[in-house]
């Protein structure tokens, strides 16, 4: 295996880790959860109080229908064992959400494919804790990029985009995105709501990038797309399919106060090319969004940006802050995180790209959700090259980055590794192993019991390990 450093070099006024051999791992060794040697994808986990979790997984079931696929569904125990599966044809579009009340455990939006056409069309799955179907629901056609959103009452809010030409044939032919929200209430899906709308002449120019949505239990919501937008407001769709040309790349958010549906999205920032975008809710309800930008084209001529904003005590946006301008015009490794602490601070985490290494970088904000503006002064630099994989703070504040070492959680299969934070600590402690198995897709939870971290990778087949 290869040989990594354990040193951390904290930016700054923060204390240099002493460099040293890693030691043990204190994760608990590898089980596999599914056997078999087919690639499964871990898409899906739910936990429950007791500390058990519902775990879905998906696989390609045939070669002609790529979008053909079968998932399942099983109740895996507090101490890692996992139950009879339930197995349907469909694909999971999203993470899976909790429903207050009755037999009803979680929902999954998946993409069920007609053999016979060879596509696929989007439908609600209601499932009970044991994992059984309790309810099914037909959604839009069209419907892309579910975020699942849990209302007061048993109600289900379900944010998606769509998409459509415009203007016909001809060579000033476009296209509009729209971002929609509809309700379901009792099994029965309410009116579609547009929420925004985006297009541009050449399509391959404009639309909707990411969609994120994040929000405080029984708090605030916050949806925050990227978008290349030649369409302001609520153009009519001819009007923006033939007329208008891409204006910028922009952040956008709309927030949703408790128990009610979203607003009219704002504009927070500008960037340049394209956007990855990370969203959290703080439990005392700030919203807080960071995004990665760079330019377009099949290289980059100008340095990976990150940057960050949250609400003032007036519920106002903030002048973005800079976190890390780059020095150096190269693609990242991966995107960045964003989780939230129970005191109110959040922590971003991103694949850095600097002249000499390409290290994680992670940013802490003060308790009001604000970052300060030479922000180097609480930026911790990880002598680790990677992909962060994601992230988790526990209730007693401690961070856990889990890091895919040396590569993409999508096309390379890495080892695993974990560093984690005290809330108390001003730098992270030394670099764990999860697994030195070829690992793809890694999902990152809490135990909602232990509050110890939780790790599902594909191996072959539907792999676990857990932070005692």
């Amino acid at each position: 295996m290869r040989q990594l450093k354990v040193a951390l070099l904290v930016v700054a006024s923060l204390v240099v880790g002493a460099p040293g051999a890693a030691a043990a791992p204190p994760w608990s060794p590898v089980a596999s959860l599914v056997a078999g040697e087919q690639r499964l994808e871990p898409v899906a986990t739910r936990g429950f109080a007791d500390g058990s979790a519902l775990v879905a997984w998906t696989r390609v079931l045939g070669a002609r229908c790529t979008t053909d696929s079968e998932f399942g569904v099983a109740r895996r125990t507090r101490d890692g064992r996992l139950g009879a599966p339930v197995l349907r044809r469909g694909r999971p579009l999203g993470p899976a959400v909790a429903l207050p009340g009755g037999r009803t455990a979680v929902v999954l939006l998946v993409a069920v494919t007609s053999r016979r056409r060879c596509a696929a069309r989007p439908r609600l799955l209601v499932l009970s804790a044991e994992g059984r179907t309790h309810d099914t629901i037909a959604l839009p056609q069209e419907a892309g990029q579910p975020q699942l959103d849990p209302r007061p009452g048993g109600a289900l809010g379900v944010v998606y985009t769509t998409y459509e030409h415009v203007g016909g044939s001809s060579s000033r032919a476009g296209a509009v995105q729209r971002i929609r929200e509809l309700v379901v209430r009792s099994g029965r899906l309410g009116h579609p709501r547009t929420l925004d709308v985006v297009g541009s002449i050449d399509h391959l120019d404009g639309g909707i990038g990411d969609v994120r949505l994040a929000g405080a239990p029984g708090g605030v919501r916050l949806l925050v797309a990227s978008a290349s937008n030649g369409c302001p407001g609520r153009t009519r769709a001819r009007t923006c399919g033939r007329l208008s040309t891409p204006l910028s790349n922009e952040v956008r958010v709309a927030l949703a106060p408790a128990g009610r549906g979203f607003g009219s999205f704002r504009r927070v920032a500008n960037t340049d090319g394209f956007i990855r975008i990370a969203a959290a809710v703080t439990e005392r309800g700030r919203p807080v969004v960071a995004w990665g930008s760079q330019d377009d084209g099949e290289e980059a001529d100008r340095p990976w940006r990150i940057e960050a904003t949250s609400t003032d005590p007036r519920g106002r946006w903030r002048k973005p802050t800079l976190l890390d301008a780059g020095d150096r015009a190269d693609r990242p490794a991966g995107g960045l995180t964003l989780s939230a602490a129970p005191d109110g601070t959040t922590t971003v985490a991103w694949s850095g790209v600097r002249s000499r290494s390409d290290p994680i970088r992670v940013a802490r904000s003060r308790v009001d959700g604000s970052f300060p503006a030479k922000a180097g002064r609480r930026l911790t630099e990880l002598a680790l090259s990677g992909v962060v994989a994601g992230s988790v703070i526990a209730a007693d504040g401690t961070t856990t980055l889990l890091i895919s070492a040396d590569g993409s959680t999508e096309s390379a299969a890495r080892e695993l590794l974990a560093v984690r934070r005290s809330p108390s600590a001003a730098s992270f402690g030394p670099i764990e192993q999860v697994t030195d198995e070829p690992a793809q897709d890694p999902q990152l939870t809490l135990n909602a019991a232990t509050q110890a971290p939780e790790v599902l990778w594909s191996g072959p087949g539907l792999r676990y390990a857990s932070r005692p």
